[in-house]
């Protein structure tokens, strides 16, 4: 083989060659590689390995590149088909070589990008359902009835949610009908459908009514049921999510959302969806509070026993929502900030690397660059499915947690760090030395505080930990003391647990562990303090439910 087409078969890329009537000539065994295939499996056309919808945009592609020799196709986007049956999603370079005596082909240089566009499809799904939450949130304290309510929610479940349809009904479990007070995104068919009409007994309306929260259909084809293939064969619907919403307790509508892709509501769509229905029901309860309260000027002891209640919950449920839109926040950062530098700076290099003018030198250096950016956007995504998998775990699998065999376990795992530093640690959990709660997130939280006393350790100074846990009422107080740096809560002290703040820049560090030690201490029903002075020490005091 001439050093030419050496030099493709052995590309980091997949190779395809075809000659002038778009016949395979060669492919690399990259490319079999990327397909799963075996060295030896001859493939002789398009149609076995290319996605068949995608088979004539690659013929056009090619052909267009005959037609232009002199303009290399870049960045065209196809979906392929490995040995599995399974969609690679590919990045394909097409350039016209026949004119090259010892090519003589057109060469697609093929670059596999199934997980970036894995990534891309996660973030966004991720990013428009919070946007979604968002702006639920900020609708319950715009409207003020319950039918300007439902008609925002069903229009903002289509422009943000990007759901198909959306549409909310009042039930009668007696009659089994339910009939249609507000919807978006629906076809005068399905009006006409909804306006009254009796739910399979059995189905998701059904067992909502029946006091479940909410009901998924995976799919709906494998539904059986009449409803739901009139639904689908209008629209094509093939997934779709019914929630309750209940009013002190008690159901008075269903939310129902479709989806067109089959099996859309994973653990994190439903887990956000299911915030954002707890959501609608809050402002529900503000109607009933408004309603109580006109009562009340009538001086009814009932009522004024019944708002009291009802100022209560509200006021927890509105903390709860300042702590889910700080949560939006942070994910919106991550998003828009950290993720942008990387994906730009890729973009612009990958384009710098396919200019043919370039010196090897020149490709080195874009090439180190290049594994720069790249190595910066996977710690970013890293980071992302941390944070995502904390938000979707569930503090089900609870255990009896000895707070001195943790604490012995962790100092032997860490016992070289304790021993360089001189760290001294003492403890006093003889009034509470045993809680039920989830091992993992407990021992994280532990070696998390206890790691950052010894790395913000004042030079010089020997760490110094106190640990001491007390039971109050049904809560464990656990505090953590040091004698380290301290932090000036003057200035920062809003800033302690956000993500990816710092706060000393000589000390290397990401700014994730306090974030994430919050976030699983209020996933366990807890919460955290922090009293802290520069050059002092810093104090964290957590409440744990026991």
């Amino acid at each position: 083989m001439n050093p030419q087409l050496s030099l493709l078969e052995n590309s980091t890329d997949g190779i395809i060659l075809f000659d002038k009537n778009l016949k395979i000539g060669f492919l690399s065994p990259t490319l079999n590689s990327i397909l799963g295939y075996d060295p030896q499996t001859k493939i002789s056309n398009l149609n076995q390995f290319v996605f068949p919808d995608d088979v004539s945009v690659f013929t056009r592609q090619l052909e267009a590149c005959i037609e232009l020799p002199d303009k290399p196709l870049k960045g065209v986007e196809l979906r392929f088909v490995n040995s599995a049956a399974e969609i690679v999603w590919v990045d394909l370079f097409i350039s016209s070589m026949i004119s090259e005596p010892q090519i003589g082909k057109i060469v697609v240089a093929v670059r596999n990008v199934s997980q970036a566009k894995k990534t891309e499809r996660k973030l966004v799904h991720g990013n428009r359902l919070y946007a979604f939450i968002s702006q639920i949130n900020q609708i319950i304290v715009r409207v003020k009835t319950e039918r300007a309510l439902f008609d925002e929610a069903c229009k903002i479940a289509i422009e943000y949610g990007k759901f198909q349809m959306a549409w909310i009904g009042v039930p009668d479990g007696n009659t089994g009908m339910i009939k249609l007070i507000s919807s978006s995104g629906t076809s005068a068919e399905e009006l006409n459908l909804f306006k009254c009409y009796k739910y399979d007994g059995g189905g998701p309306i059904d067992k909502v009514v029946r006091g479940l929260d909410y009901c998924i259909v995976d799919k709906v084809e494998k539904e059986n049921k009449a409803a739901w293939n009139r639904i689908a064969s209008i629209r094509r619907y093939n997934s779709a999510m019914v929630l309750g919403l209940r009013k002190s307790g008690v159901l008075i509508a269903t939310f129902n959302i479709y989806s067109t892709e089959t099996g859309f509501f994973n653990k994190h769509e439903v887990r956000l969806l299911v915030e954002a229905n707890n959501d609608l029901c809050f402002a529900l309860e503000v109607f009933e509070k408004e309603r109580l309260r006109t009562l009340a000027e009538d001086h009814s002891e009932k009522a004024e026993l019944r708002l009291e209640e009802l100022n209560k919950s509200l006021r927890e449920y509105t903390n709860e929502l300042v702590s889910t839109n700080t949560g939006l926040q942070q994910f919106s950062y991550i998003i828009s900030h950290n993720l942008r530098s990387p994906v730009a700076n890729i973009m612009a290099l990958a384009g710098c690397m396919r200019d043919e003018t370039n010196t090897p030198e020149t490709n080195l250096e874009l090439h180190d660059a290049l594994d720069t950016s790249v190595k910066l956007l996977n710690d970013v995504i890293v980071d992302l499915n941390a944070i995502l998998a904390l938000k979707n775990e569930t503090p089900e699998n609870q255990e009896q947690i000895n707070l001195t065999t943790l604490l012995r376990d962790i100092q032997v795992s860490i016992q070289t760090m304790i021993l360089q530093s001189q760290t001294e640690i003492f403890t006093d959990f003889k009034n509470a030395d045993n809680l039920n709660s989830l091992k993992t997130y407990l021992h994280s939280i532990f070696i998390n505080l206890i790691s950052n006393s010894i790395k913000y350790r004042q030079p010089g100074i020997a760490p110094i930990i106190e640990i001491k846990s007390e039971l109050s009422g049904s809560n464990m107080i656990i505090s953590f003391k040091d004698n380290g740096m301290g932090i000036d809560l003057d200035k920062k002290g809003d800033q302690v647990f956000g993500l990816y703040k710092r706060f000393h820049e000589n000390i290397k560090g990401k700014g994730m562990g306090l974030f994430m030690v919050k976030t699983q201490i209020e996933t366990l029903g807890g919460k955290i303090a922090i009293k802290s002075e520069v050059n002092k020490g810093t104090e964290f005091i957590m409440h744990l439910p026991v």
